[in-house]
């Protein structure tokens, strides 16, 4: 089926029909010239004979002015509708003369004048806007305009008709006759008026079919393109809007446009069953009160809104505070009685931030706020994205649609993933159409598919589902707030951060100058202690046994001195030492390890080594991790019998973990934070000899390689370390 078929209503050019509604006639003359250069059929018998004539030249029995003069009077007012329009009798027929611009001609409209108001049109409009203005809402406007509107031109049925956002309308007013069936309520497919239909609204707010079943009158033309009637209040209908007319039983309809904002809000739509001209000051009227309308449209929404926007305002400012206040994010955002929903009419709200999810009101569950994180972090690129249907946009999203059917969500930071998100409930609704709202397609006589008026308006109720609440806009501005001032506190705490870190770094270095000049200048007097003890303990010295044993017990102490100097200095040259990562060999790794730990062992040992998996790290520091957790196993358990040490790995998701395992003395369970704590020793390792500074050493390379340590363990039975380090 062809697209262009289909579409064909859609962009049929309407502002250039060629014809005129037959209740009036056209004259069109050529600014320079001043001769005709278009007529309508039906202006004179023989009009095709009048092309070419200057204006005066037509014998048309005028009373008063000249039409040229008539031209002048109104170019001389630069606005139309100044002039217009201007009475006169023609052959002693009374007309109304509507003079318009259209490119290179002056468009003269002449339709019949009736005097249809029975008062001036200053007191009709000051009686209509008094009512107006005495509405205390915006439905008490629409019911008052469309009652107003149908007591000045008399049709049988008038209605107030808003255009939704998907472009279809809705009767939110109506004022009847009685007998006729309501039309308040029904809603109509955006095909009903297509956009250039609309379009032309907005340019020319007054449309008046007089009578749907009268011939159009052809325009005669020796001007050298389509005469644009856009302006025009002859302009002839579209047939396929004559034929939908006729089908709903209308014979004449008057319709005036609605604005806000340069768009347009909806139509005054009059509907009467039997033909009605409406005389131009009349439809000029119902055009004020439409421009009136308008003004009181906006301004009650305005107004509506103005309510709305200052209570999300308010719950802004007080999560600013709470912000400010020193409260985490997530405790800031979630955790008070007014939390990030509430910026919004939003059902339930969740934060997606430094690797967490953080939810308040109603929400999916996690399982399903994991998927929709997903969709976000490949979907969503700009600031902001919104619907009241996310089913239609990502898949899956049906079965959540009663907590998640709308969404709305802010972009924090496309590096870290990081959003804040609002959801809307689903909002079942039966929703009654004039009608089928799909177009029916018939086969023309040559075998085309194409669209033709829709014949039955009978109720026809559809019911929508996974749909939400639409996001109004003083909903997404209040969160466009919010996400500027989450984005402000991150920026400024992520500045306290830096600040703090500045000033750690400034300490630890301070702190490790001194520990090294500290361990410097420690090393020299215990150098001295133990050599002059030494020499004290030469055999050719005449000492007691007590002597000697103090002497050893100085040499002794100073050794395991130095030795924690030593490993002092090895702990501050982790923190500050650049890592070189690079592909490492465990399993050769291992090798050297277990060759150097058993080097010096007269005992058997059963050493035990399985397939190890490879990692990204610094070999050198990776080296010393393991030879330092297989030296403390070997030393461990060098009193059980048999002397038993496992190395193992398994990769687990992204991870390899790696084990040592020992079946040594074992730890207690209320010691494991405390043996990664510096010069920290356990109380069942007083007969080992040690410092406690190792295994803080082990902790700082692996954290320094993103890795984590941690061991389980048992009295009397062993320990098993294990560590795990990002996977290749």
């Amino acid at each position: 089926m062809s697209d262009t078929n289909l579409n064909s209503c859609s962009t049929e050019p309407i502002h250039i029909p060629g014809k005129i509604q037959s209740h009036g006639f056209l004259i069109g003359v050529d600014k320079n010239s001043y001769k005709v250069s278009v007529i309508s059929d039906n202006a004179f018998p023989g009009s095709n004979n009048l092309l070419g004539l200057h204006i005066d030249q037509l014998s048309l029995n005028l009373s008063g002015a000249s039409l040229k003069d008539m031209i002048l009077a109104c170019k001389q007012q630069n606005d139309p509708d100044l002039f217009n329009p201007h009475e006169l009798t023609i052959n002693n027929e009374s007309y109304n003369l509507i003079i318009h611009n259209s490119h290179d001609l002056y468009l003269l409209e002449f339709e019949p004048r009736y005097h249809q108001l029975n008062a001036s049109i200053d007191k009709i409009l000051s009686r209509c806007v008094s009512k107006l203005l005495a509405c205390p809402s915006l439905d008490d406007i629409l019911n008052q305009m469309a009652q107003q509107v149908f007591d000045l031109i008399q049709y049988d049925r008038v209605m107030i008709y808003k255009f939704e956002e998907d472009g279809h309308g809705l009767v939110v007013a109506e004022v009847k006759k009685d007998g006729l069936n309501p039309f308040l309520g029904l809603h109509y497919p955006a095909s009903d008026i297509p956009e250039q239909a609309r379009q032309l609204y907005l340019k020319n707010p007054v449309r008046i079919i007089a009578n749907v079943n009268s011939s159009d009158s052809q325009i005669l033309s020796v001007y050298d393109k389509p005469v644009d009637l856009s302006d025009s209040t002859l302009r002839a209908v579209s047939p396929v809007h004559l034929q939908y007319l006729r089908n709903m039983g209308v014979r004449s309809s008057f319709s005036v446009s609605l604005s806000l904002n340069g768009k347009l809000w909806g139509l005054i739509a009059c509907h009467n069953y039997s033909p009605a001209f409406i005389d131009y000051r009349a439809r000029e009227a119902a055009k004020v009160l439409g421009q009136i309308a308008s003004s009181l449209i906006a301004f009650k929404s305005e107004e509506g809104n103005l309510e709305k926007i200052n209570s999300f305002n308010d719950v802004n400012n007080k999560l600013v505070m709470y912000m400010r206040d020193g409260d985490t994010l997530s405790t800031a955002l979630t955790a008070n009685s007014l939390t990030m929903k509430d910026v919004t009419d939003a059902t339930g709200a969740a934060l997606f931030f430094d690797g967490a999810v953080f939810s308040t009101g109603i929400t999916p569950d996690r399982k399903q706020l994991s998927q929709i994180h997903t969709w976000l972090r490949s979907e969503l690129k700009d600031t902001l994205f919104f619907t009241h249907s996310l089913s239609s946009v990502l898949p899956g999203a049906e079965d959540f649609c009663k907590t998640a059917s709308g969404m709305l969500a802010c972009l924090l930071s496309e590096e870290m993933n990081e959003y804040v998100v609002w959801f809307k409930a689903e909002q079942v609704q039966q929703v009654k159409w004039a009608g089928n709202p799909e177009k029916p397609v018939e086969i023309s006589s040559g075998g085309l598919h194409q669209i033709c008026p829709r014949k039955s308006f009978e109720e026809w109720v559809q019911t929508v589902t996974c749909t939400s609440e639409k996001w109004r806009p003083e909903e997404v501005r209040s969160a466009l707030r919010l996400r500027n001032e989450v984005l402000y506190a991150v920026s400024r705490r992520a500045n306290e951060v830096r600040m703090i870190n500045e000033k750690l770094k400034r300490a630890y270095e301070e702190l490790d100058t001194f520990s090294f000049t500290i361990s410097h200048d420690l090393k020299n007097p215990l150098t001295v202690i133990k050599n002059f003890s030494e020499i004290l303990l030469k055999p050719n010295r005449m000492l007691d046994e007590d002597s000697k044993r103090i002497l050893g017990r100085i040499v002794r102490s100073a050794e395991k001195m130095n030795t924690m100097i030593k490993e002092i200095l090895s702990y501050s040259r982790v923190g500050k030492t650049e890592l070189s990562f690079a592909p490492v060999d465990m399993n050769q790794l291992m090798e050297d390890v277990k060759n150097e730990a058993l080097y010096p062992l007269s005992k058997s040992v059963e050493f035990k080594v399985g397939e190890l998996y490879d990692v990204k790290g610094d070999r050198t520091m990776l080296y010393q991790v393991f030879s330092n957790l297989v030296n403390n196993a070997l030393k461990y358990s060098s009193k059980s019998v048999p002397q038993k040490i496992s190395v193992q790995a398994k990769k687990c998701a992204n991870e390899v973990v790696f084990s040592v395992t020992d079946n040594g003395i074992g730890m207690n369970t209320n010691n494991h934070q405390k043996a990664f704590e510096l010069f920290s020793r356990l109380e069942n390792a007083t007969d080992y000899e040690g410092t406690g500074v190792g295994l803080a050493i082990v902790k700082r390379i692996i954290e320094k390689h993103t890795g984590r340590i941690w061991f389980e363990s048992k009295l009397g039975e062993g320990t098993t370390f294990f560590i795990a380090l990002p996977d290749l």
